[in-house]
């Protein structure tokens, strides 16, 4: 995770929520100063009560550091498998896709420091569909101009939500059957393209029936 400035916020958001869920992640924050920056010592303590080191954060601060960080030294000992997520200004977004290209990595996300406006009905679909969901037994029926999340939520299903606009991925779920109407800002063209899961807070269904593994 690399977040610069004020960028920290949705990516703060999926470092406590890759805790919880017990998975590896490391957060690059950059800011002008330490001043500047927001959420240090909360992040301090997340990496300090991680379990076997799941959890670390290198701090680059320009005015302690002197220069831009070197973000293609800070990534050259992935795998490249790793997923790799951004938010910030676009000079750091540009450097970053340069970074990540120089080094070969495919998996990578990114976000400017806040989505467009989501409006009602870019999150939801005009016809209406049904949603089943394997583990819990219920079958759903999500009206028109209805988000999936609400929904689930209105039938009484338990979810784990956080951003509600598809930038956190605390809601991701996998896909048994039907096609998703993908609108996140997470997943990449080959990952929707396999369908095979959804951030149900922002993304609908194509196909009239979904079966989700919830």
């Amino acid at each position: 995770l690399l977040a610069g400035g004020i960028g920290i916020t949705p990516l703060y958001a999926m470092f406590k929520r890759l805790r919880e869920l017990g998975r590896r992640a490391h957060l690059i924050y950059c800011a002008r100063s330490r001043s500047d920056a927001a959420f240090v010592e909360d992040i301090q303590a997340l990496v300090s009560d991680s379990h076997d080191g799941a959890l670390s954060v290198h701090f680059h601060f320009d005015d302690e550091k002197g220069a831009a960080p070197d973000l293609a030294g800070l990534f050259g000992n992935f795998s490249p498998e790793t997923h790799f997520y951004c938010c910030g200004p676009g000079p750091m977004l540009e450097a970053y896709e340069k970074a990540c290209n120089k080094l070969g990595y495919t998996h990578v996300h990114m976000e400017r420091f806040a989505a467009a406006p989501v409006l009602a009905d870019q999150v939801t679909d005009s016809a209406g569909y049904t949603v089943a969901l394997k583990k819990s037994g219920k079958t759903v029926q999500v009206p028109p101009g209805t988000r999936l999340l609400d929904a689930l939520l209105s039938a009484g299903c338990k979810v784990e939500f956080s951003c509600q606009e598809g930038l956190c991925g605390a809601c991701e779920t996998r896909v048994l059957s039907g096609e998703v109407e993908h609108r996140d800002s997470i997943l990449t063209k080959e990952e929707r393209a396999a369908n095979k899961s959804m951030m149900i807070c922002v993304s609908g269904c194509r196909s009239g029936t979904l079966v989700l593994d919830a």
